[in-house]
């Protein structure tokens, strides 16, 4: 939740400059809906969504810390256990 304003705040503006054109042709195409998103608006938002991920896994590297000091003696999290 903590990292989600990072995800929009890459993919908000690169979602905003894609080509109106590039959609209007592929909608000429015969690409709608699912076909649309998938064949061409993804592929245009490969590197800003790769930013995007790496911008939240990063801030939930930084939260790591917290939960450990907040994490009861003898207690395990899942969170913990997925980075060691």
């Amino acid at each position: 939740v903590r990292a989600w304003p990072w995800a929009v705040a890459v993919l908000l503006p690169a979602m905003r400059a894609l080509p109106e054109s590039r959609l209007d042709l592929a909608r000429t195409a015969g690409l709608h809906g699912w076909a649309l998103g998938t064949k061409c608006v993804l592929p245009l938002l490969r590197g800003p969504l790769l930013l995007a991920a790496g911008l939240t896994a990063l801030a939930s590297l930084s939260e790591l810390g917290a939960t450990i000091l907040v994490a009861p003696p003898g207690f395990e999290l899942p969170s913990v256990r997925v980075f060691n």
